[in-house]
């Protein structure tokens, strides 16, 4: 589940958000994975292939009870495969270590916030003081422009500082609204792509499929942006050839790819103006045949390439609470 979606349950309900601050070794998910636990049991999203949500929610049905308890970090150790540790028969070797947060009102808020930048596309570095628990977590969040919200950690809590990246939901421009585009569309918002689509004809786009996503006759109504990522595929050469020419190749994006044979695509262009942010033919290479296969080797790309770019950004970043050491990822 994208974190978009379960901050959006956070906001309006009562429960702990539990989130993995560090991961020593491997786990079934990384630094960064969140999962809300409500005060009703409902559980959303994994942190684990449930070998560690039935002690969390525990965990987190007692925290709620407890009115001076706040917050706290658990540690789970993987690779003991006895019956005293939590890796028996789950084939992982690493420590995971969970923070838990009971939301109350100025984490809701400072979350409402966050959810509102999030939707304005913005991304968000959020510092949080993890010492303060079993308090109330101090969280600073900055935006890329260094504007700040949330709450001001002083020097006094930066024995130990977790880094987290919030991204917003990358959008996917696709043009042409042909069969073969409706897997894409399916798949790439299951993984939790924003999707547009264009195409000229407009009775493609009244599928009752596509009542859920943006659609457009006009492509200077899309907005494009250099966030975007754009898939070329509507099986008419001259159009692609125009997309391509007079709106994609002067522009910079996160992603290009074009469906066809790379012949195809030099036809349209001239090769040296074919950035190597295209990707052509488009989809990972896994010999895919058929709308749903090949559907499946284009959202595994855009997968692929969101994942690299964020790591970048990630591993990129310069941490503004240098002396916070122990909980930084």
């Amino acid at each position: 589940m994208e974190k978009i979606e379960l901050l959006s349950q956070a906001v309006q309900t009562t429960g702990v958000l539990a989130t993995v601050i560090r991961v020593d070794g491997s786990a079934y998910r990384k630094a960064g994975t969140m999962m809300l636990f409500k005060e009703n049991g409902e559980q959303v999203g994994l942190i684990s292939a449930s070998c560690l949500e039935k002690d969390l929610g525990i965990h987190a049905k007692k925290m709620l009870q407890n009115e001076a308890e706040y917050s706290k970090v658990i540690r789970y150790d993987m690779s003991r495969e006895d019956d005293l540790g939590w890796g028996s028969g789950a084939g992982c070797n690493g420590i995971v270590h969970v923070l838990l947060e009971k939301l109350h009102a100025q984490l809701k808020k400072d979350l409402q916030l966050l959810l509102h930048y999030l939707r304005k596309r913005l991304p968000v570095t959020a510092y949080k003081a993890i010492g303060a628990t079993p308090g109330k977590i101090r969280t600073q969040y900055f935006l890329e422009n260094k504007q700040m919200f949330g709450t001001f950690i002083s020097d006094a809590y930066m024995q130990a500082i977790y880094t987290q990246h919030f991204f917003p939901k990358e959008r996917v421009v696709i043009f042409g609204a042909g069969p073969d585009v409706l897997p894409v569309v399916n798949y790439a918002q299951s993984v939790g792509f924003d999707i547009a689509l264009w195409d000229w004809r407009e009775h493609l786009l009244k599928h009752d499929t596509l009542q859920t996503i943006s659609c457009y006759t006009s492509i200077e109504e899309i907005g494009l942006a250099s966030t975007d990522y754009i898939i070329v595929m509507t099986h008419d050469f001259q159009r692609d050839k125009k997309i391509m020419n007079d709106v994609l190749l002067h522009r910079s994006f996160a992603y290009i790819g074009v469906l066809g044979p790379r012949q195809r695509l030099q036809r349209m262009c001239k090769e040296s103006a074919i950035s190597r942010s295209v990707y052509n033919p488009v989809g990972l290479a896994i010999e895919a045949e058929g709308p749903e296969e090949i559907a499946i080797s284009i959202v595994a790309q855009l997968i692929q390439v969101k994942n690299e770019a964020r790591a970048r950004v990630q591993s990129g970043h310069r941490d503004l609470f240098s002396s916070g050491k122990e909980y930084k990822v």
